[in-house]
Parts: C-alpha cells; structure tokens; sequence
C-alpha cells in the first residue's frame, strides 16, 4: 500500500535523494518488484530522473561494472540539506491529484462489481497466476478468499515477460492481448469502448505494475492500478462479489484494429476517465 507523503519524504531525505538526481531502478528477478517502485516515483511526482533497468542479470551479462562490498545499510546518512537539497519533498496537491488520478481503491472496485459495470464501462486486468484466479489453487496468504473479481480477466504476469525476466516487444505483448483475451484492437479504441478505463491488479499491488507498464507500452493508455488488489478484496468483500471459475475469457468485437498510431493525451484522458468512474 502506498505511504503517505510525509512517509515517503522521510524515506527519500534517509537515502540521500533529491530532486534532479537520475534514479536507477533494478531488481533481481527480472522487473517483478522494480515495477513497483518505478510507479511510487510517478505518483509522488518526483522531479527525479527514474530509469527501470530490465534485469540485474541482463546488467551482468552485458559486462557491467559490479560492487562486490557489503552492504550494511541502504541510509546513506547524509541529510538533504547537507548535500545541496532537502531530499524529494513531495508535493502534497500533486501526491493527491496523481494519486487520484493513477490510483484505485476498494470501495470503488466494489462499487464497480455490485453496478455490473467491471468488463462494461471498466476493463480489470488481474496478474495474478491464471489457476489462482480461477480458484484452482488457494490463496497463499491466509484468510483470502480463493477467486477473482466477478467481470475481471486474467493476464497472469508472466504471460508479458521473456523467460529471461525482460519484458516482451509491443508486438509480443500485443499478440498475447489477441490470443488470450480477444483484444486486438488499436488503444483509442479500447479506451473509446470503456470509458472508466483500464485498472489493473494483482495479489498484493506489485505484479500489477507490471502489467501496467506492458499494457502500457503495447497499446499507449494508461492504466490505474487497485493498490490494495485481491489481498484486500478477497479479505474484505463477500463471498457474492466473488467469481471463481475462468470467468468471461476472451472479450468480443475487439479483434480488429484501425488507427493503431494515434496519440492519446494522457493527462487529458485521466482525467476524463477519473470524471467517468466518479459518476458511475
């Protein structure tokens, strides 16, 4: 879950962050969790350039420099205002309209599922592994319901990742979004067709980036993502707002695209988007 501001400055001014610093961001399983962090970044509004770097692995193979030290500490131990700068100090009007904008809670997904309005008005992708959404498997956290979110489809994460941990090409990515769930049209046209959006989520709100930015890159959208995702929902909800089984599958009339080139204004459409779900 997202910390607050105040949180997320103090964490920034421990490590020695400011503003105008290039932050590099990698992980050694491939993007599973650097997704994550990268997306924390855009929501603060960091001023911060933030790269994510594919693999920890890629980077050694390519011959990269490597620190081989121990690490006793990631706290640099030198205060912002020490080195030029008070760390990231974020914004609280922007943290809110980003968060706002980018962000999805339960009460709204909710909303969403007992109005009919999940796979209608708004598209929830799950990244969950596929036999864990159809409640195949259970839970591995205790206390979670096994199942999905009823009008949501499964695109596990590992279907847009290589097996080396790289994401796959825009081409790749939209092939899987044609083949497994029957979208293959041009990203205008799914955002025309669902008003609210797309939203994705995954079991505890890290893999979801993940989908997120290949979602994202493949079809040029923008994709919210539930933060709290099925570890909140399947604790919190009902036993009638869950679905089991594979659910609606593949979605129809989607199978064809006509100008795929066309450039979305992000920001514009955000906040279209947030003014839709609000009246939902």
């Amino acid at each position: 879950m997202f910390p607050p501001p105040q949180v997320w400055n103090s964490m920034m001014e421990e490590l020695g962050i400011r503003n105008g610093d290039e932050v590099v961001i990698y992980d050694r399983s491939g993007v599973f969790s650097g997704c994550r962090v990268a997306f924390m970044f855009a929501v603060a509004g960091s001023q911060s350039g933030v790269g994510l770097l594919h693999t920890y692995s890629k980077y050694i193979e390519e011959g990269y420099e490597l620190d081989k030290a121990p690490v006793e500490s990631v706290r640099t131990g030198v205060k912002g205002d020490e080195v030029g700068g008070v760390g990231i100090r974020v914004d609280e009007e922007v943290w809110e309209r980003n968060y706002r904008n980018w962000i999805i809670e339960y009460d709204e997904v909710l909303k969403f599922v007992k109005n009919g309005n999940v796979g209608r008005e708004v598209l929830i992708f799950d990244a969950r592994p596929n036999k864990r959404f159809t409640a195949e498997v259970n839970e591995p956290r205790p206390g979670i319901k096994s199942g999905h979110i009823p009008g949501s489809l499964s695109l596990p994460f590992s279907s847009v990742i290589t097996d080396q941990g790289l994401f796959k090409t825009p081409e790749e990515i939209r092939e899987v979004l044609k083949q497994d769930l029957g979208i293959g049209c041009s990203g205008k046209e799914l955002v025309e067709k669902y008003k609210g959006g797309i939203i994705a989520s995954c079991g505890s709100g890290v893999t979801a980036c993940v989908i997120k930015f290949a979602i994202e890159s493949a079809l040029g959208v923008p994709v919210r993502v539930y933060d709290g995702s099925w570890s909140e929902y399947g604790h919190r909800t009902d036993e009638e707002f869950v679905e089991t089984g594979p659910g609606i599958g593949k979605l129809s009339g989607l199978d064809s695209a006509s100008g795929s080139d066309v450039k979305i204004d992000v920001d514009e459409l955000l906040i279209k988007q947030r003014e839709y779900l609000d009246s939902l």
